[in-house]
């Protein structure tokens, strides 16, 4: 699943936007643009998964889904 994050860099607070695929990746690495920092993007607080379960059947239909705020704040 490719998205366009926009991301709130640790050190120098200015935002940034990025393109990624976050397909099952809970933490990205990316380099600011501004600062040349390291920021970790710790995408778990913002995935949710629910369960469906067929009725007759004995098979469970799992989702995941992603919250995302405007901004994610990163972390060193």
């Amino acid at each position: 699943m490719r998205k366009r994050l926009r991301l709130k860099c640790w050190k120098c607070d200015k935002t940034f936007a990025l393109t990624m695929d976050i397909a099952g990746q809970p933490l990205i690495s990316k380099e600011c643009p501004f600062c040349g920092a390291r920021c970790t993007i710790d995408l778990n607080p913002y995935r949710q998964s629910t369960t469906e379960v067929l009725r007759g059947t004995e098979i469970d239909l799992q989702k995941e889904t992603l919250h995302l705020p405007e901004e994610i704040p990163t972390a060193n």
